[in-house]
């Protein structure tokens, strides 16, 4: 409380700081505030939170983009571009296995990013090295998909 000055008012940086980096609730930080006749300062805490959603937000996009400037995230439109093409869910059983090499993969899609075609879905019939990143859709896998959590 005397570290508050005072204004009497507990910090929302400090509130955000045990929220994100001690996992302690903020409603609790404005209870035991209000205890020692401090307030949360609530709209610097928002703020701050606002900041750190922004950044991992970017942070993602920038991870689905592979370095590559591109969108590389395969979302409900190219789910359902595949499917439409009777392109089968890829087969990830061998996941499973150790020790021993998957062969035979055939390449049922290829994929330059989202809004990087006419239609916007990102699907092309070949690929070239003016590309750039692509993306391979196989009709089998090794390799577990990446999912969220």
């Amino acid at each position: 409380a005397a570290k508050c000055g005072d204004d009497k008012v507990f910090s929302g940086i400090d509130a955000h700081f045990l929220y994100t980096s001690m996992g302690f609730p903020v409603d609790l930080s404005e209870l035991m505030a209000e205890e020692l006749g401090l307030a949360l300062d609530r709209d610097a805490f928002d703020t701050k939170m606002k900041e750190e959603q922004e950044l991992s937000a970017a942070a993602h996009q920038a991870k689905m983009m592979g370095g590559s400037g591109k969108d590389m995230r395969l979302v409900a439109e190219q789910t359902a571009c595949l499917v439409g093409k009777d392109v089968a869910a890829t087969d990830d059983s061998a996941k499973y296995l150790w020790n021993q090499e998957l062969g035979g993969c055939t390449a049922k899609g290829l994929f330059i990013g989202r809004n990087e075609t006419e239609d916007g879905i990102g699907f092309v019939e070949s690929i070239t090295a003016e590309n750039g990143s692509v993306g391979v859709i196989l009709d089998k896998s090794s390799f577990y998909a990446e999912a969220g959590g």
